[in-house]
């Protein structure tokens, strides 16, 4: 099976790698093709822009590529054996080197920002120097070029090559991405519209200029400039670049037909003017998009910005207002209960020692409420300080899990809820913060009872599974969605109106437990859906777990226990049901 996985692969790599051959090869036959004048060196290369995409994209393996596509393109041409070789190594080493002076300068490779244009054009700039030399070297040393043209001939391939990389790496590298030349209806009428008549005021243009006629010179460029810069502002890069590339073709064409602005005498001249053409086009459609598109980013990101906060003020207008109720209800209890226990004109409400006792339990519940949410402040802002201390220790699962439910037990969150314990860890130790991870615990409990209608029910379980320790509490609530969810992990945030919803809260349950549990090295993951629920999913690494030995392993209680058979770590479960009566809503 591993032969055949490794045959597998290697016949796929040697497919893209012939794939990748003949796109190369292909890209030079068509520079020879576009070759408008009778040098051995053509003044249009796209194969090193081709040949750069190809690295940038697939990776430095595919280099072989590029010099099967290079012996095969040169030994059609003519060349010899000489000057075939070294136009092989100079190509290829153009391609490797350039990519790695792009990673060297940095470059993103997505022409998001200005300063990737400076980074992309000054690497094909100094990695061309090298097929230039090697190449021009081998034409001159195998007889096929005089020495008097060496550096005519040097400038036109190292033209050629940079121009051509100028113009095909961004469309290729850009244009792999399809959502990229994505339009809405109405863009793509004014795409059409636009190159309809850009193509024939272009053809008019090119086809109706005489050899050696000069006077609609500045009409064309002008027109090119138009031609340029209207899908640069109005499109994205892939559109701009492929018009700069339709156009590049266009000219090359009407040259080679012996027509248009750079059809005249002077071939070598001529040869020199359209390689500046092609790359002041090339860099100019990069210019523009690139701008355009960091200004737009920006305005984006101002954008997010001011919806994230105006966000945080209603999300502190809301806290503010949550804060206000939450706080004056258990103050007013504190006031108004204590007020009675210290007037002498209202000691016949305190008939009897229940009844003073019951006044002091309703006290003492308001001020541990009070407890609680400063509690809940003080460790939310102890986490975003980063002050927030972890001591690690054995956690009993049983134990604590046992606790939370008779803390949850004699809670008042609403409505008789059916509480139950599955333990698929017997005997659990966790290596945590004990009181942190009993909150976690009991923000969940609290929040899926609170939210859990009467008769409905609240399951905690634990189980491993695929290397990590898990602990559920699922519950038969109301449930919520994805932008609920979403919502509910933000600090101050609530679902509802915090002046009308249903169940009291101040927003800092969900996003506190949250961070504790980021806090002690696990992940808290919610999944729910409107009216079937919501499960709570903590997660920590396997390692943390541990099972006892059975000397250190805790009591656990005989209602809880079940004999079954299965894995030491993992039996059938044990439930804990208990019913309790809640107040209603």
């Amino acid at each position: 099976m591993r032969m055949v996985l490794i045959g597998g692969y290697v016949v796929g790599v040697g497919w893209r790698m012939l794939a990748a051959a003949l796109a190369y090869f292909l890209a030079a036959q068509l520079g020879i093709y576009a070759n408008v004048g009778d040098s051995l060196v053509s003044s249009v290369w796209p194969a090193t822009g081709v040949a750069m995409a190809l690295l940038w994209l697939g990776g430095l393996k595919f280099w072989p590529a590029i010099v099967l596509g290079e012996i095969l393109s040169a030994t059609i041409g003519g060349w010899s054996i000489v000057a075939t070789a070294l136009s092989a190594v100079g190509n290829t080493s153009d391609a490797v080197i350039g990519v790695l002076l792009l990673r060297r300068f940095g470059f993103s490779g997505h022409f998001s920002s200005l300063a990737d244009v400076p980074r992309f054009a000054a690497s094909p700039a100094l990695a061309c120097m090298i097929s230039a030399t090697l190449g021009v070297s081998g034409l001159v040393a195998a007889g096929q070029a005089p020495w008097s043209d060496f550096g005519t001939l040097w400038l036109t391939w190292w033209g050629s090559a940079v121009a051509g990389t100028l113009i095909l790496f961004p469309f290729l590298t850009v244009s792999v991405h399809p959502d990229e030349w994505v339009l809405s209806p109405a863009k793509l009428i004014e795409v059409v519209a636009f190159y309809s008549s850009s193509i024939a005021a272009l053809t008019l243009m090119l086809l109706g200029t005489s050899p050696g006629d000069h006077g609609h010179e500045h009409g064309f460029f002008i027109l090119t400039l138009l031609v340029l810069v209207w899908p640069a502002i109005r499109l994205r890069l892939c559109w701009s670049s492929l018009t700069a590339l339709v156009l590049i073709v266009a000219v090359v064409a009407a040259t080679r037909l012996d027509t248009g602005p750079f059809a005249f005498g002077d071939r070598n001249e001529a040869l020199l003017l359209l390689q500046a053409f092609i790359g002041t086009i090339s860099l100019v459609t990069l210019v523009i998009s690139t701008t355009l598109q960091e200004r737009d980013e920006a305005i984006e990101a101002m954008r997010r910005g001011k919806e994230t906060a105006e966000e945080a003020a209603r999300a502190k207008s809301a806290f503010l207002a949550s804060m206000s109720h939450e706080l004056r209800t258990p103050l007013n209890a504190i006031l108004g209960f204590s007020e009675v226990l210290s007037r002498n004109d209202l000691a016949p409400m305190l008939s009897t020692p229940q009844r003073v006792a019951e006044y002091g339990g309703h006290i003492q519940q308001a001020g541990n409420s009070l407890l609680s949410l400063i509690n809940d402040l003080l460790d939310l802002s102890k986490i975003e300080a980063g002050k927030l201390e972890v001591v690690e220790e054995d956690v009993h699962l049983d134990t604590v899990i046992e606790e939370c439910l008779t803390t949850i037990r004699h809670h008042p969150s609403g409505g008789s809820v059916i509480l139950s314990y599955e333990a698929g860890v017997i005997n659990g130790v966790l290596r945590s913060d004990s009181r942190r991870f009993r909150q976690i615990l009991l923000n969940l409990l609290s929040n899926a009872a609170k939210y859990t209608p009467a008769g409905g029910s609240v399951t905690i379980c634990t189980e491993r599974m695929d290397g990590h320790f898990l602990v559920r509490v699922k519950d038969t609530g109301i449930g919520m969605t994805a932008e609920q969810i979403a919502k509910a992990l933000i600090p101050f945030a609530q679902i509802d109106n915090p002046l009308t919803r249903k169940n009291e809260g101040t927003g800092l349950g969900l996003p506190l437990t949250y961070q504790l549990t980021q806090r002690l090295g696990g992940v808290l993951r919610l999944e729910s859906q409107p009216s079937h629920g919501t499960t709570a999913i903590v997660e920590f690494p396997a390692e943390k777990l541990r099972t006892p030995l059975v000397a250190d392993a805790v009591d656990v209680p005989p209602s809880a226990q079940t004999h079954s058979e299965g894995s030491p770590d993992r039996g059938s479960a044990r439930e804990l049901l208990t019913v309790y009566d809640q107040p209603e809503r």
